[in-house]
């Protein structure tokens, strides 16, 4: 089985649950968690290519802490066209805020784990009048808006 990573650790128990059930049917679990996150062709850099990112400002890294990437789109476009761009893209629905009356042009992505507020004031300090990520809560949300970035996740959760 060849997933994106492993169980969590802090949903206690279901990782060992997990790894027991494949060692019983004797299913190998390979797995590249951060290496495809912070890559050139990894999981941010693909969807930035997907949503129509074309100028790399910044590659999504990881120094002790994820740090999301920047880029820039060809040219301004309205918030209803990016927001229908990255549905029709993801085939799924996905949850937004507009959170300033900007086009968007400079858009922060950090595809995992981005619902910490220290990713929201990176994306800002870097110039981005839009987050995109697949997690959020409750202060992401009231965070972002506070800060006046429009955001986008693209999960239920």
């Amino acid at each position: 089985m060849l997933p994106h990573h492993s169980a969590w650790d802090f949903l206690y128990g279901f990782k060992d649950s997990c790894l027991q059930k494949l060692n019983e049917y004797q299913i190998s679990h390979f797995f590249i968690h951060s290496p495809l996150d912070y890559v050139e062709f990894g999981t941010c850099t693909s969807l930035m290519n997907v949503l129509g990112i074309k100028e790399m400002v910044k590659y999504s890294t990881y120094k002790n802490k994820s740090f999301p990437g920047v880029g820039e789109l060809e040219a301004p476009v309205a918030f209803e066209i990016f927001v229908e761009r990255m549905r029709k893209e993801l085939q799924e629905p996905i949850r937004v805020w507009r959170n300033n009356r900007k086009k968007v042009f400079r858009v922060g992505v950090l595809t995992g784990a981005g619902d910490s507020s220290d990713h929201i004031q990176f994306a800002v300090k870097h110039g981005c009048d839009t987050y995109v990520t697949g997690e959020a809560s409750l202060y992401t949300i009231q965070y972002a808006k506070y800060l006046g970035i429009n955001l986008l996740v693209g999960s239920q959760s």
